[in-house]
């Protein structure tokens, strides 16, 4: 199975979505987006930022978040 940075990273992209869409769609900065899809926890400010962005990016994709 995928990590969930390839997860996300692959749906986004089967949908044709770039990350300034996603970001104006979701309120999540293109930063996270990012940080999201490479797994790049060091960005976000604590662990519930990460799990929340990262919690409404799979629901926007339509990946089950869990």
């Amino acid at each position: 199975m995928d990590s969930y940075g390839a997860q996300l990273k692959k749906a986004r992209e089967a949908k044709g979505l770039d990350f300034e869409t996603i970001a104006r769609e979701t309120s999540i900065k293109r930063e996270f987006l990012e940080a999201l899809e490479a797994e790049d926890a060091a960005v976000f400010p604590g662990s519930p930022y990460l799990i929340g962005f990262l919690h409404n990016y799979a629901e926007y994709l339509g990946i089950d978040p869990d």
